[in-house]
């Protein structure tokens, strides 16, 4: 079997309050920005903000407030706003970090000294507040943010595992941080506190082990599909993943390469998924294309090359994106 990443957590550009237009965002401010840092001198300022459910960290500068300076992090519709406020508060550090998560209708609003250990600020039910994203001050001490991430949920994803699998979460030192089995659904959802450097060991509902992945960057919301096949593809010698990859021309070969050291498979069918007026078809010997192909047998460690060929429709000249992808599925029984 092999964990494929199918979707990545970060559902946008990091640091957008660092790098959108100014004239795309609302609000009465005043502000100025640096390489580094977005800094709000008074007011409030705002982005439009379509994510139903996210998880957005920022990290700023712990600035020491005074009995008449505060801060608010939020979203809001209308009147109706949730989110983080914070005031002097004695014998208490300024925050390093602030975290905003809406899930399932809920919002619940952290706060952090180092970006690691997160305190509950409470929250609660919260249909409509995803309209608007901001950020505004009271007082003379200026909100300086060092970096702004939005997360598609608070969750690793795994998905197409047999009930009753377990998936065991350890960090990048082998110590275990959390375990969880697959449900009626066969999905196993991990609730992340931070993202880290980890792997992820699978289990089988009895307890035996089927698979480690290597250490890797895990985020808020990265989404896994559990193949049974452990094949992979190559473009120009670099390793194909969920990330858009594009080809130099309309003829092109990417390797197939079964990267398993024992299993032999056979009769996989590859199939061209994609949604464009062009026809796109692959080949096994540059002779014959087809929308799918099978592949008889592939050996351990074997390598074969896949022949990928772009074909203008006609009657629609023009040189727009053409997606696509190749599934990998049974073949013949």
């Amino acid at each position: 079997m092999k964990l494929i990443k199918v979707e990545d957590g970060l559902i946008e550009d990091e640091n957008y309050f660092l790098k959108a237009p100014i004239g795309d965002f609302l609000g009465d401010f005043l502000c100025t920005r640096t390489a580094d840092t977005f800094n709000l001198t008074s007011g409030y300022i705002e982005r439009n903000f379509p994510h139903d459910e996210y998880v957005i960290i920022v990290e700023k500068e712990p600035i020491a407030l005074d009995e008449d300076d505060s801060y608010k992090f939020y979203t809001r519709k209308g009147n109706q706003m949730a989110g983080l406020i914070e005031e002097k508060e004695e014998g208490r550090p300024a925050a390093t970090h602030w975290k905003l998560i809406r899930h399932k209708g809920f919002i619940q609003g952290y706060r952090s000294d180092d970006g690691i250990v997160w305190v509950n600020k409470g929250g609660g039910e919260a249909e409509e507040l995803t309209r608007l994203q901001g950020f505004s001050i009271k007082g003379s001490k200026e909100l300086k943010i060092k970096s702004y991430r939005v997360y598609r949920n608070p969750y690793i994803r795994l998905y197409n595992l047999e009930q009753g699998t377990k998936a065991i979460l350890y960090d990048n030192v082998g110590s275990k941080i959390i375990e969880r089995a697959a449900d009626e659904d066969d999905l196993i959802e991990i609730y992340l506190e931070n993202p880290l450097i980890g792997k992820i060991k699978i289990y089988d509902k009895d307890g035996f082990f089927l698979k480690e992945t290597p250490l890797m960057e895990l985020k808020y919301g990265d989404t896994f599909f559990s193949y049974p096949y452990d094949i992979e593809f190559y473009y120009k010698g670099i390793l194909l993943d969920y990330r858009a990859k594009k080809l130099n021309t309309r003829h092109e070969i990417v390797v197939m390469k079964n990267a398993s050291t024992s299993e032999t498979y056979t009769d996989l069918k590859l199939t061209v998924v994609h949604d464009t007026v062009d026809d796109i078809k692959i080949s096994l010997d540059d002779t014959v294309y087809y929308d799918e192909l099978i592949v008889p047998t592939i050996e351990p460690s074997e390598q074969k090359d896949i022949y990928i060929k772009i074909v203008k429709n006609s009657n629609h000249p023009s040189y727009g994106i053409r997606s696509f992808a190749i599934e990998i599925d049974e073949g013949r029984s």
